[in-house]
């Protein structure tokens, strides 16, 4: 799947997040190829490309629902009141 980062400065070119999702997950929910054969958390390398990243769905959907990337690559949505001014305004009203 492909996850979208957070903020708009850093999607131009390459960025890197690292996450080690199961160092803050729950034993029982952490699957397990996010931990190493000890059982110790792995590391993860994200790399986006102009802030798109191609990860695993288990990951990913971590990822988003932890706040380190988004599913869509829509930075941020507008409101209906800035939505409506926005029309009024390509009217002429």
């Amino acid at each position: 799947m492909y996850v979208y980062l957070t903020g708009a400065k850093e999607r131009t070119n390459e960025h890197t997040v690292y996450i080690a999702p199961a160092a803050i997950t729950a034993a029982g929910d952490c699957p397990a190829d996010w931990k190493d054969l000890e059982g110790h958390p792995k590391q993860f390398a994200v790399k986006f490309i102009n802030g798109r990243a191609s990860v695993e769905k288990e990951l990913g959907e971590w990822m988003i629902k932890n706040g380190q990337a988004q599913r869509t690559s829509i930075i941020r949505q507008p409101g209906k009141a800035l939505l409506g001014s926005l029309a009024s305004a390509l009217r002429g009203a």
